[in-house]
C-alpha cells in the first residue's frame, strides 16, 4: 500500500512543513476558500490536511487523480461519483478510488484527527493521514489494468519554481516514485526513501505531477510524500488611483500620473474631455494646447477636464482610474501713472517732476467699449484688474485741467522690462493706447502732461495769508489740509498739526509770520507756507473744491503743484542742476527733504524744525543760512510773478 497526498494553501507570514510522522493535514471547507488567492515570492505551497468528506477532488492548483497506463498522457482526476465515506468498509476512511478497479487506485484520508487505523491489509495511517495506492489486482488474481495513483499541481503563473520534498517507504513492496513536469520524468525512484530539489521554468498552465505507479506490472505499495513548491514572484497587478490636478490657465504642463507596478505603459482610454491631452516620457499629463479658462473647451463647459488613464505592465495586467483637471483663472493687471513730465524726456523723475491725482482713466475692450475705470491716486498711479490676460484693451485718461496735454508712453506687456516695443502697443492719440496682453501683468502705460507757467492769480504774497481773507481760506481747509501738511513735509512740520485742523494751520502761520517780521527770522518760513498754501488750494482735487477762486486765485484739478518752474543758478539749493525745469511741488519736497536729515526729528524740542536747519539743532549755520537765502531767491521770484491783488472773497 502507499499514501501520500498535499493541498496548497497560502500562508502570509511562514512556510508550514510536514513532519514525516503525520505528513498531510485536513482542510476545512471554509478554509479551502484561501485556496486561490494570489500568492507572493517564496511562500510555499505546503503537503497538508485534505477534507475528504468533499467529493470534489479539485483544492485550488491542485488535484487528486489516477492515471491509466494503457493511455499514456491521460491524467483523470476522481469524480463525485468515485467519492467514498467507508473506503474498505471503514468509515473513518473517506476519499476516492476507482470503483471497477475492487478498491484501487485510491486516495483516502484517515478522518479521525486523534487516533490511527488499520486497513484491512495491514497498512496504519497515522490520524488525518493520507493514504494512496496505485495499480489493482482483481478479486479473482488477475492485474488489472495499471493505474497510478497522482497528485498533480498546475502552475498558476509562468516562472522559475522550486518544488523539494522526499519520498517515504512506509510498507514493503515495489512501486516506483516519480515527479513530472507536463509529463517528462525530473525525479524518479523505486521503493526506498529519497529527497528531491528541483527548479524548474513553468509555463502558466503546466503542470507538476507527483506520481506513485506500480514497477513492472507488480501490484504497488505504500509511499509516503512530503512537497513544498516554492513558487515566484507573481505579476502584480499595476495600482493607480483616481487623481485630481489643479493648473493655471495658459499653460500646457498639467502633471505627473501617479501609479504603481513594474515598468508601465500609460494610455489615454476615455474620458469625454480625453481628445484634448496627451501623455508625454515618465507619465507626464498635458494639454495639447494650452487651455483658456474665459473660454473653456471642456465637456462641461466649467473648466474641469475629464478623462481616463490606463497603466498596462509588460505582463498584459492592467488598471485604470479616472482624472480631472481644474483650469484656474489668471488675472492681469494694467497700470501705470499720470505725472508732469517736466523736462519732457517720458521718463517719471521724482525729484523734479510730480505726479497728479484726481485723473480718469478708462479701460475699453476690444470692441471699444468702457469696462472699467480708475482715478489716479498715491503719486497719480492707475491701476486695473482684468480676467482675459491675453485680451485687447484701450487705456483713455481724462485730460486734466491746469496742465497741457502731454504724450501717452507706451509700456511693457510682454514682461522683459523692456517699455516701447512693438508687442508692447502702440498709440493711438495723446490721451489713448491699444495694447494686448500676453498672460502677464503690464506696467508703466504712462500719460504725461506739461506744466503751466506760473501766472498772475497761481500765488499770493505771504501777507495775504496773514490777513482776514487769507486766514479765513486757510481756515476752510479744515483737517485734510492739515493732514496733507503733516503727510507732504513730514521734516518740516513733524506732529505740529496731527489731530488738528484749519483754524491750528492759520494761527500758526500767523504766529511764523509775524516772527519774521517782528524777529527776524522764523522757524518754518512763511514763504514755504505760502508756495505750501496756494499750492492745495489752486487744485480743486486736493482742495475738494475751488472756494479759493473766490478769493482771485485760479483753480485747476492740479493747481499751481503741477506748474513748472526753471531753477535758475539755484539749482544746488534744490539738489539738481543750475537751470533744471521743475514742477512747484517737486520745488516744496526738496526743501522738505533738506530740513532736519539727521535721523533725529525736531531734536530743538519744539515740535517742528527751522527749514534749511538741516541737522536739525535749532541753529542755523552759515552753510544753512546761504542755501535758504539760495531757495528764498527762486521763491520770491515765484511769488513776484504770481501774486494776485484780490484778496477779498468775491
Amino acid at each position: 500500500m502507499s499514501y501520500a497526498s498535499f493541498f496548497p494553501r497560502l500562508k502570509p507570514t511562514y512556510k508550514r512543513h510536514v513532519r514525516k510522522s503525520n505528513l498531510l493535514r485536513g482542510e476545512s471547507l471554509e478554509r479551502r476558500e484561501l485556496l486561490t488567492v494570489t500568492y507572493n515570492l517564496n511562500e510555499a505551497f505546503v503537503a497538508h490536511e485534505m477534507d475528504a468528506s468533499e467529493s470534489d477532488s479539485s483544492f485550488g492548483l491542485f488535484s487528486a487523480g489516477h492515471f491509466d497506463e494503457a493511455m499514456p498522457g491521460g491524467f483523470t482526476p476522481f469524480t463525485t461519483a468515485e467519492h467514498t465515506n467507508n473506503w474498505a468498509s471503514d468509515p473513518k476512511l473517506q476519499g476516492w478510488y476507482v470503483a471497477n478497479n475492487v478498491i484501487v487506485p485510491a486516495v483516502v484520508v484517515n478522518t479521525d484527527t486523534v487516533n490511527p487505523v488499520t486497513t484491512f491489509f495491514g497498512a496504519t495511517l497515522d490520524p488525518s493521514q493520507i493514504l494512496m495506492h496505485s495499480g489493482g489486482i482483481s478479486s479473482n488474481g488477475f492485474v488489472a489494468p495499471l493505474h497510478d495513483a497522482i497528485i498533480r499541481f498546475t502552475a498558476p503563473s509562468a516562472g522559475d519554481y522550486t518544488v523539494d520534498g522526499d519520498w517515504e517507504s512506509l510498507h514493503p513492496g515495489v512501486t516506483r516514485n516519480l515527479v513530472l513536469h507536463n509529463g517528462a520524468t525530473l525525479f524518479s525512484s523505486v521503493n526506498d526513501n529519497s529527497n528531491f530539489s528541483l527548479s524548474v521554468t513553468l509555463a502558466d498552465g503546466d503542470t507538476i505531477d507527483f506520481v506513485v505507479n506500480d514497477y513492472n506490472g507488480i501490484g504497488g505499495d505504500s509511499t509516503g510524500l512530503r512537497a513544498v513548491i516554492t513558487a515566484p514572484n507573481p505579476n502584480e497587478p499595476p495600482v493607480i488611483a483616481n487623481q485630481s490636478f489643479d493648473i493655471d490657465e495658459n499653460l500646457a504642463a498639467v502633471g505627473t500620473i501617479a501609479a504603481t507596478g513594474d515598468t508601465l505603459t500609460y494610455t489615454i482610454t476615455g474620458g469625454a474631455d480625453s481628445a484634448m491631452f496627451q501623455i508625454t516620457g515618465d507619465n507626464q499629463l498635458s494639454f495639447i494646447a494650452p487651455p483658456d479658462h474665459e473660454n473653456p473647451g471642456d465637456d462641461g463647459g466649467n473648466n474641469v477636464y475629464d478623462l481616463t488613464i490606463t497603466v498596462v505592465d509588460n505582463n498584459g495586467a492592467a488598471a485604470s482610474a479616472d482624472l480631472d483637471v481644474t483650469v484656474n483663472n489668471i488675472t492681469a493687471s494694467i497700470t501705470g501713472t499720470v505725472f508732469v513730465d517736466a523736462d519732457g524726456d517720458g521718463l517719471f523723475d521724482g525729484g523734479t517732476e510730480t505726479a497728479i491725482d484726481g485723473v480718469t482713466v478708462e479701460l475699453l475692450d476690444s470692441a471699444l467699449m468702457v469696462i472699467d475705470n480708475d482715478v489716479t491716486s498715491m503719486g497719480g498711479v492707475y491701476a486695473f484688474e482684468v480676467d482675459d490676460e491675453l485680451a485687447t484693451y484701450r487705456l483713455r485718461e481724462s485730460q486734466p485741467t491746469g496742465v497741457d496735454d502731454g504724450a501717452a508712453i507706451v509700456g511693457d506687456a510682454d514682461g522683459n522690462g523692456t517699455t516701447g516695443e512693438p508687442i508692447d502697443g502702440s498709440i493711438i492719440s495723446s490721451n489713448e493706447m491699444q495694447l494686448t496682453l500676453t498672460g502677464v501683468d503690464a506696467a508703466d502705460y504712462d500719460f504725461t502732461e506739461v506744466g503751466q507757467a506760473v501766472q498772475a492769480g497761481d500765488t499770493a504774497t505771504i501777507g495775504f495769508w496773514q490777513n482776514k481773507n487769507g486766514q479765513a481760506l486757510i481756515e476752510q481747509g479744515g483737517s485734510n489740509l492739515a493732514n496733507w501738511l503733516t503727510d507732504n513735509f513730514g521734516n518740516v512740520f513733524a506732529n505740529t498739526f496731527t489731530g488738528g485742523d484749519g483754524e491750528d494751520v492759520a494761527r500758526f502761520y500767523k504766529d511764523e509770520f509775524f516772527k519774521k517780521k517782528l524777529k527776524g527770522t522764523s522757524k518754518v518760513d512763511a514763504q514755504f507756507m505760502a508756495t505750501a498754501l496756494a499750492t492745495y488750494f489752486t487744485s480743486s482735487n486736493l482742495s475738494g473744491g475751488n472756494v479759493a477762486a473766490s478769493y482771485g486765485f485760479n483753480v485747476t484739478e492740479t493747481g499751481i503743484g503741477t506748474n513748472v518752474v526753471n531753477v535758475g543758478e539755484s539749482g544746488e539749493a534744490f539738489g539738481v542742476d543750475n537751470n533744471t525745469n521743475m514742477t512747484i511741488m517737486s520745488k516744496l519736497v526738496a526743501t522738505n527733504n533738506s530740513t532736519d536729515t539727521d535721523g533725529t526729528m525736531n531734536n530743538d524740542a519744539d515740535g517742528y524744525s527751522h527749514i534749511y536747519d538741516a541737522n536739525g539743532d535749532g541753529i542755523l549755520d552759515f552753510a544753512e543760512n546761504t542755501l535758504r537765502g539760495t531757495k528764498n531767491v527762486a521763491k520770491a521770484g515765484l511769488a513776484k510773478v504770481g501774486r494776485h491783488d484780490m484778496l477779498s472773497p468775491n
